[in-house]
């Protein structure tokens, strides 16, 4: 859990939050043009998303369901939760790309998966980060295509 969020003399939150958005712009990168275009910032939200494990993004009930598959997935764990960080992200597309501003997108993306299935979330989420180990996501996405 160290390696994931501290590490000394490196940005490691901000690996993750380059992670989340490079599984978002390779799914729907139209989403992430539009919160630049608006000025939101992919941290202003993804780091309540990442440091709180979803927590606040999801009712309770929802939450539990994330962390039973999150702490059963042992060295996953964090890959699955940039992955369902950004399956709710793309979840959340079509309502953030109707946004007109800062304060409006904010709060389409506070109001988090309280909105959306967290069983749909997981789902795609899963899809994006299961598998990917720190250095060899690369070869496995080579050995899947």
């Amino acid at each position: 859990m160290q390696g994931s969020f501290i590490e000394s003399g490196d940005q490691s939150i901000t690996r993750r939050i380059d992670h989340v958005t490079s599984l978002v712009a390779g799914e729907n990168p139209a989403i992430l043009r539009h919160l630049s275009e608006i000025g939101v910032i992919p941290s202003m939200f993804l780091v309540r998303w990442l440091r709180l494990l979803l927590s606040r993004e999801f009712p309770v009930g929802g939450v539990f369901f994330l962390w039973d598959r999150f702490f059963a997935s042992g060295d996953g764990a964090f890959h699955l939760l940039d992955g369902v960080s950004a399956g709710l992200l793309l979840s959340r597309g079509r309502e953030v790309c109707g946004c007109g501003g800062i304060a409006e997108a904010l709060g389409v993306l506070q109001d988090g998966g309280k909105s959306v299935s967290v069983r749909l979330v997981w789902a795609v989420g899963r899809g994006l980060g299961e598998g990917e180990g720190e250095g060899e996501g690369e070869e496995k996405r080579e050995g899947r295509l």
